[in-house]
């Protein structure tokens, strides 16, 4: 049953909100008609929470690289970038005034806008349910093998062992119940993060649009002294 509960925090960690490497777990990449891990073409980086860098290790994996990620991400925002134009902090950087010409794919994570944060708390709810459904069918089916093999024996071992199984579904279920809940609440603060932004980026716009005008209107005022000279 536990492995239910691993499962859904692997599905759970793939939905990204925050830059997580273990999302790059199932991308393979096609090399030379072999399929490659990530680990195998090239090293990563996480230089913030928006960010994955990874360094292929020659640069004929680049495309090959990219091509893996979007089939399993297509929600990423893949760039190629040289090392210098990366525009972040990154592993083993050049010195400073110096070229780094290594290859860099960024990948950027997408912005929690409301279609997003919808859809991310419908598959948290969707992935929760599945994972009870499949527990609570496993944890009936041992119900089951544990009073045919206990068959006889007395009541008291019965019940041992039922109590024991389920204090254990117990256990998973509240473990699942956490991976849900923290998920919820990533998307939902990230959520509330993006809608800070874009009232910041509204207000600003708006302040800009009005100084704008003021300053158009001030060009416009012909001095009296011109009217009357």
């Amino acid at each position: 049953m536990s492995g239910y509960a691993v499962f859904l925090n692997y599905r759970y960690l793939n939905f990204c909100v925050k830059a997580e490497p273990v999302s790059l777990l199932s991308v393979n990449i096609v090399i030379n008609a072999e399929e490659r891990n990530i680990e195998d073409v090239a090293s990563v980086d996480l230089p913030n929470t928006n960010h994955i860098l990874l360094y292929p290790y020659e640069n004929s994996f680049v495309f090959p690289i990219c091509k893996g990620i979007n089939q399993v991400h297509p929600e990423f925002k893949i760039e190629r970038k040289r090392g210098n134009d990366a525009g972040l902090q990154t592993e083993g950087g050049s010195n400073e005034g110096e070229e780094d010409e290594r290859q860099v794919i960024v990948c950027t994570m997408p912005e929690m806008n409301k279609d997003r944060h919808d859809a991310g708390l419908d598959f948290v709810d969707a992935a929760f349910h599945e994972a009870k459904g499949k527990i609570e069918f496993t944890h009936k089916s041992y119900s089951v093998k544990i009073a045919d093999a206990l068959k006889g024996e007395k009541a008291e071992e019965i019940d041992e062992a039922t109590n024991e199984l389920d204090d254990i579904h117990k256990q998973i279920m509240e473990m699942c119940e956490g991976y849900r809940n923290n998920k919820a609440k990533e998307i939902e603060e990230a959520y509330q993060y993006y809608l800070q932004e874009q009232e910041k980026k509204m207000k600003t716009e708006q302040e800009t649009h009005t100084a704008h005008n003021q300053e158009a209107g001030h060009s416009m005022q012909i001095p009296k002294s011109s009217i009357f000279s």
